[in-house]
């Protein structure tokens, strides 16, 4: 099987979208308890808990995202500085002497 960076980037992002949704949805069910007067305390404590988890799972994604970013720009230069041909010098007057 092929591991490679590229093949968990896209599970990751799946992985995370999935989470978000799952934790919308159940803000949206607190929230449909709290007009109705339900004491939602504890639920409330459990979404703040999740969201903070969420919000670094977020960080560590886009930084991963941006990492990846950056090392592929760099990988391309380093490719394309082999092919290019060399800069001729710049000769001053006093050089040429």
């Amino acid at each position: 099987m092929n591991y490679s960076k590229s093949s968990t980037t896209p599970n990751a992002k799946a992985r995370f979208k999935k989470s978000l949704s799952t934790y919308l949805g159940y803000n949206l069910i607190v929230f449909i308890f709290m007009i109705l007067g339900v004491g939602t305390s504890f639920l409330m404590k459990i979404s703040v808990i999740w969201g903070a988890i969420l919000a670094i799972k977020w960080y560590r994604y886009t930084n991963r995202a941006e990492q990846k970013t950056r090392a592929e720009a760099e990988d391309f230069e380093q490719r394309r500085s082999k092919y290019v041909r060399p800069r001729r010098p710049e000769w001053k007057d006093k050089d040429l002497v």
